[in-house]
């Protein structure tokens, strides 16, 4: 910040307290010029009273820290007029005898509103702060799930691509179908990159379009994986909020069944409608969740590959609203999607 910045601020800062100072000085004299003198002084009361009046216009001062939220700072600002003006007049209480004509009611009367305005004034600024709060943890949050999905399925990709370049070296009958692959595999790393960019759309395709293009894509990543997609007729339009992050969900699931089903790995995607939500059952033709890992698959540091495969999938789902379980199976593993939807 220049120091021509900083100055503007303080001055920005006092034009609040200068201009309520100007006013108070000019009530103070003309209650002084009209009102008939008041015979009993009492020094005691009126530096007390004086007292309590500095106090108040330091925070009328402090209140102007409040501005950049204009609802609590103007009733914080009216409230603390309120009380400082009953303030004054019961300094000058004690030099004149005071009388508005108002049915007995004094200024002072009202330091009950004033304050109560000054507590809604706090409570709402308060309030402000906890959401500011709440929403600072919630970036933080989204960006370490950010940076451990780019280690984690970078990492995957990356070592994917790298093998499929050595084995097309080393087989080059298999050369053409093995750069496919490796070419997919590029292209989902710049995908992922993409998601995280500030440019990255929401919810930008409808859902079933958008497990299409992944299966297929995961298809050619994956040479050897198959996947089926049955879906009901009434969600072909369904649209669902966050298809970028739910992409990156399946292809980490595509991406499991292709290491963990063997040499002829397939996927099974069925979809249907539930009231405002879709339900997706992922099974494969795997050997299944050991049993020592079920009650704590999506928990981090269940698995074998850095302890985040799963777990990652979770939190995506539940960033976009969606939750996962698994479903018991003879073989397999079958996972439980539900995905809040517009139709």
């Amino acid at each position: 910040m220049t120091e021509l910045t900083q100055e503007k601020k303080y001055i920005d800062y006092l034009i609040g307290p200068l201009f309520l100072l100007a006013i108070s000085i000019l009530y103070s004299i003309w209650i002084l010029n009209v009102m008939n003198p008041s015979s009993n002084v009492d020094m005691d009361r009126v530096i007390q009273k004086v007292i309590t009046m500095i106090l108040l216009c330091i925070l009328v001062i402090v209140s102007q820290r409040f501005r950049e939220y204009r609802i609590a700072y103007f009733l914080m600002f009216i409230g603390l007029t309120i009380v400082l003006f009953g303030e004054i007049e019961n300094v000058l209480d004690e030099f004149v005898v005071i009388n508005y004509n108002l049915s007995g009611w004094d200024l002072e009367d009202f330091s009950a509103l004033g304050l109560l305005l000054v507590g809604l004034g706090i409570f709402l600024y308060t309030n402000r702060l906890d959401k500011i709060r709440l929403k600072t943890e919630q970036n933080q949050r989204e960006t370490e799930l950010y940076a451990t999905l780019l280690r984690h399925d970078l990492r995957n990709d990356l070592q994917a691509v790298l093998g499929y370049i050595e084995m097309a070296e080393s087989d080059e009958t298999r050369s053409k179908t093995l750069i496919e692959s490796a070419r997919m595999a590029a292209t989902r790393m710049s995908r992922l990159v993409k998601t995280f960019s500030l440019q990255s759309e929401s919810s930008d395709k409808e859902l079933l379009s958008m497990i299409d293009e992944t299966a297929i894509a995961a298809e050619k990543t994956h040479p050897g994986l198959t996947i089926s997609i049955n879906a009901d007729q009434n969600i072909m339009k369904a649209r669902v909020y966050g298809t970028s992050l739910i992409q990156v969900a399946l292809e980490n699931l595509f991406r499991n069944a292709s290491q963990y089903c063997g040499e002829y790995p397939h996927v099974d995607v069925n979809l249907r409608r539930i009231s405002n939500q879709i339900e997706m059952i992922i099974s494969d033709n795997g050997p299944g969740i050991p049993s020592n890992l079920i009650d704590r698959i999506f928990l981090r540091g269940s698995s074998n590959e850095g302890g985040i495969g799963l777990y990652l999938v979770s939190t995506i789902l539940k960033g976009c609203g969606s939750t996962i379980e698994l479903l018991d199976a003879e073989s397999g593993a079958n996972f439980r999607i539900l995905l809040p939807a517009t139709f």
